[in-house]
């Protein structure tokens, strides 16, 4: 069966970042598209920060964070402007309300050295943010760290039901 058109357009056209500096390719490390507004999203890369699109993927600007890796970005599915990423930095994580002009760090209130691996935003409770991490399930509301379990797992995915946000997977 042929691929979905979208699938095959970005098979056939690699993303340009219009900020490397070299023809290398860039590692993307995660992705997110916008429920709210589908043609806004955003990249995460390897050592060069967060890349978005507001034109479903033509053209790509640096949204700062630029010389981090972003393992995992996520989009607040009610506003586009408003997204959290993981970067290298451990103990926490960046948010961003104002589509990257500008970042807040949320760290963990124990001062941890945890690293963030995956984020999750709740599809029916878009204030909660699930975070995986070498060493357990974080979740995030309203600024504020609560430790969900698994101290001794290291979480490198995670998926939260679209009904009941309390049943992760």
């Amino acid at each position: 069966a042929r691929p979905d058109p979208s699938i095959q357009d970005v098979m056939e056209n690699p993303i340009a970042l219009a900020s490397t500096a070299t023809d290398a390719l860039v590692p993307l490390l995660s992705m997110s598209i916008s429920a709210s507004s589908p043609s806004s999203m955003i990249l995460g890369t390897d050592g060069l920060g967060i890349y978005r699109s507001v034109n479903g993927g033509a053209s790509w600007t640096l949204k700062g964070l630029s010389t981090s890796s972003v393992r995992s970005v996520v989009i607040d599915p009610t506003n586009a402007e408003h997204w959290y990423a993981a970067t290298e930095r451990t103990g926490g994580i960046y948010v961003t309300s104002t589509g990257g002009s500008s970042y807040q760090f949320i760290a963990l209130p124990d001062q941890s050295t945890r690293i963030f691996n995956v984020l999750m935003i709740s599809p029916s409770e878009p204030g909660a943010v699930y975070a995986g991490t070498d060493s357990g399930i974080f979740r995030l509301e309203n600024n504020a760290w609560a430790y969900l379990g698994l101290q001794y797992h290291n979480i490198l995915t995670l998926a939260v039901h679209p009904t009941y946000s309390n049943q992760l997977y």
